[in-house]
């Protein structure tokens, strides 16, 4: 069966030094995604891949029969390769400031991608004595939005249902969502202007998660510019520093970045967005820049 098989990824470097050269693409997607990734570097050491892993000039891919691999470049273009196959990497832009990003990144995103969680099976939301505590690790005390979203994709872990979901302003409540059978929503009976907020989630045990919900005018800078951001690449590479900028404020946020890719169906951007929503989106080696 074609999706059982094991796709196999040879990567060979012309010469030792080009591993510390800038890489021009990264890992997008490779199916099926329990396939077994192989690294071979010229310098003679193993290395497992994973999605996010970057390329470099010179590498030469070869795909196994059964497997297929797609390539983004740091130019947003795309190669997507069937196996049985080689490919050799052609001279390209390279990916710059998100080349660090990505270093950092594809651990966790090779990681996430073999687990093949998603916002719809996550969890459930039923009752048990063995429920887990109510947490929703894409808040943080002081949550912060860029205004202007016509809607806002929420999901937290643990606790019972039915849920209850309330964000209010002084005296006033803007939102309130009851009954909610899953751990998760979107809210799309407000568009939120730029000022201060309440987020407040109630589960049926009268846990409760309560943070500041702070809606501002412009999205920070970062190393990727998001007035100029064209491609799933780029992207992700700004959320992931986003998602890491000011403490964790901008985690939220972050995941809202994604959404348009996510529903595209791009994969790094799923399996970050999953790591924002669902657990720690730390780049794990170093604190982002």
């Amino acid at each position: 069966m074609a999706f059982c098989r094991l796709l196999s990824i040879a990567i060979l470097l012309s010469s030792p030094a080009m591993a510390a050269d800038a890489p021009v693409a990264v890992i997008a997607k490779y199916l099926p995604p329990t396939a077994e990734v192989v690294i071979k570097r010229a310098i003679g050491e193993g290395a497992t891949a994973g999605l996010g892993t970057p390329l470099y000039v010179g590498d030469t891919i070869v795909v196994a029969k059964g497997g297929t691999l797609e390539i983004a470049y740091a130019d947003g273009a795309r190669e997507e390769l069937a196996g049985p196959t080689a490919f050799t990497l052609p001279e390209k832009q390279k990916m710059g400031m998100a080349a660090r990003i990505y270093g950092r990144l594809q651990t966790a995103l090779g990681r996430k991608y073999r687990q093949g969680s998603n916002l719809a099976t996550r969890n459930s939301g039923s009752c048990s004595s063995a429920a887990l505590p109510l947490e929703a690790p894409v808040l943080h005390p002081t949550t912060i939005l860029k205004n202007g979203h016509e809607n806002i994709a929420l999901a937290w872990v643990g606790g019972c249902a039915p849920y209850t979901l309330t964000v209010s302003s002084p005296g006033n409540t803007r939102v309130r969502l009851n009954d909610l059978k899953r751990p998760m929503t979107r809210i799309d009976a407000e568009r939120f202007t730029t000022g201060e907020y309440a987020l407040n989630i109630r589960d049926a045990r009268a846990q409760e998660i309560s943070v500041a919900l702070l809606v501002v005018d412009a999205l920070p800078g970062g190393p990727i510019d998001s007035a100029s951001i064209a491609s799933e690449l780029d992207a992700v590479a700004y959320a992931a520093w986003l998602a890491n900028y000011d403490g964790g404020d901008w985690r939220l946020e972050s995941f809202q970045q994604l959404r348009p890719w996510i529903r595209d169906g791009g994969a790094m951007a799923g399996t970050y967005g999953d790591l924002i929503m669902w657990g720690n989106p730390s780049l794990e080696s170093s604190a982002a820049d």
